[in-house]
């Protein structure tokens, strides 16, 4: 009964857990970044922490450090401490709609967006961080100065970093009267950055857009498949074991819309309403859609027992340890959606570095904090583009599972193993036939 459960379900697991765990990839090769270990009725989940040194010796020392998204809490408290002794951390995160780098989306794009579209996305995105404080907070700022100097951490940067349009004029923060919602306004003066004008001199204000609902304040009460997928299987959601108020990191990854552009209309489709773009992807990974209602009714069922957290903890290890190989096979437009989720977004943070390189000389030591699938081919330009030398790994037990515990269960648990990685394995064959 266990298996014919468990096996019935893999083919949506395999798909789920390849997006929520940034495609960590674990070809056991020695650029791999993530690996299962197998000693007795210990099993292990490792993300590896490699160390680079550059051949300038005036360059920053990188290190490149492996990430998922859910783990065992012990995990995220060794790469706290670990990343703590850095000057500088790039972490991995899809910013919101609207909170890109504008010059880094250009390199990543090959070409500039329309600076209209450009700056009415950082309208929003302002506005949207600006209400959903107002609504926990029970106050409005008296300036993006105030809204700066108060925000978490994380928060705070983001809007730091977006207080200007494409044209980098100021954006002019107006409080207005009254108390009740969106009691403001944030405007853009265009290209000329003076009043009135038509083409790219006009105006733009936020509340000339439709205003946004409670989803896109970040306000819903909905948790992200990735939550729902830690709570059932008793690991903790990335988010949520480290503490990210720290002055010198820094989100360096592409923002939603920066994405989408990417994607353009092919591998998935758009919807676009009054509240704004969404992407389907997306929305499945944070809580909506029919597959994700499916996924949370699974979810529910795991929960409720401590066998079946088990199961789905090793499944999920496994499964992991064969997930580059299912990606770099994915046919058509699946092919081109991993192409950017890993090697576009490698390069924004590539982009970064460079930066810091060229205008942070203080900066001695950076750890780039990224999904374990992101790091193989960024340590690949890493020795080949820019003269880095490895020196040095660490691997970081992420998830264990002690089968012993399992009891009477036990052997039934390798009779599911088996039977998961016989599936992977035929589904990989069948890959290889088609790409032929």
């Amino acid at each position: 009964m266990l298996i014919k459960r468990f096996s019935s379900i893999a083919g949506t697991f395999i798909a789920l857990s390849s997006l929520a765990f940034s495609h960590a990839q674990a070809s056991q090769d020695t650029t791999s970044y993530i690996r299962v270990v197998e000693q007795g009725s210990q099993i292990r989940l490792e993300v590896a922490s490699k160390h680079f040194v550059p051949s300038d010796e005036a360059a920053p020392t990188v290190d490149l450090v492996g990430a998922v998204h859910l783990a065992d809490p012990s995990f995220y408290t060794m790469i706290q401490d670990q990343l703590d002794t850095h000057d500088l951390v790039l972490f991995e995160g899809v910013k919101p709609m609207g909170a890109g780098d504008l010059a880094q989306g250009e390199v990543v794009m090959g070409h500039a967006i329309d600076p209209i579209v450009a700056t009415s996305r950082r309208l929003r995105f302002l506005a949207t961080m600006i209400e959903a404080n107002r609504r926990t907070e029970d106050a409005y700022p008296d300036s993006i100065n105030d809204f700066v100097a108060n925000a978490e951490q994380r928060i705070s940067w983001l809007v730091h970093s977006n207080r200007t349009d494409a044209w980098g004029h100021e954006l002019i923060y107006k409080r207005e009267k009254g108390d009740g919602f969106w009691a403001f306004d944030i405007v853009s003066l265009g290209a000329d950055n003076k009043p009135g004008g038509i083409g790219d001199n006009a105006d733009l204000r936020f509340s000339d857009q439709a205003r946004p609902d409670i989803n896109e304040l970040g306000l819903s009460e909905v948790r992200s498949l990735q939550e729902e997928m830690g709570q059932a299987m008793g690991l903790t959601f990335q988010l949520d074991g480290v503490d990210w108020n720290r002055p010198r990191w820094r989100n360096s990854d592409l923002s939603i819309d920066q994405v989408m552009d990417l994607l353009g209309s092919g591998p998935v489709s758009f919807k676009q309403e009054n509240k704004g773009e969404e992407h389907e992807l997306f929305e499945m990974l944070q809580g909506g859609g029919v597959s994700a209602k499916i996924m949370k009714l699974m979810f529910t069922f795991i929960k409720r027992s401590s066998v079946g957290q088990t199961v789905v903890k090793v499944l999920l290890m496994d499964m992991l340890a064969q997930a580059d190989e299912l990606m770099t096979m994915m046919p058509g437009d699946a092919a081109k959606l991993m192409d950017v989720i890993i090697n576009d977004r490698n390069q924004a943070v590539l982009y970064d570095l460079d930066l810091v390189d060229r205008f942070e000389p203080e900066v001695k030591s950076i750890a780039i904090w990224y999904g374990a699938g992101h790091l193989q081919a960024m340590e690949k330009q890493l020795v080949d583009d820019l003269g880095y030398k490895p020196d040095g790994i660490t691997w970081v037990p992420a998830i264990s599972v002690d089968l012993s515990e399992m009891g009477e269960h036990e052997a039934t648990l390798r009779m599911v193993r088996t039977t998961f990685n016989r599936m992977i394995e035929q589904q990989i064959k069948m890959m290889k036939m088609m790409d032929k």
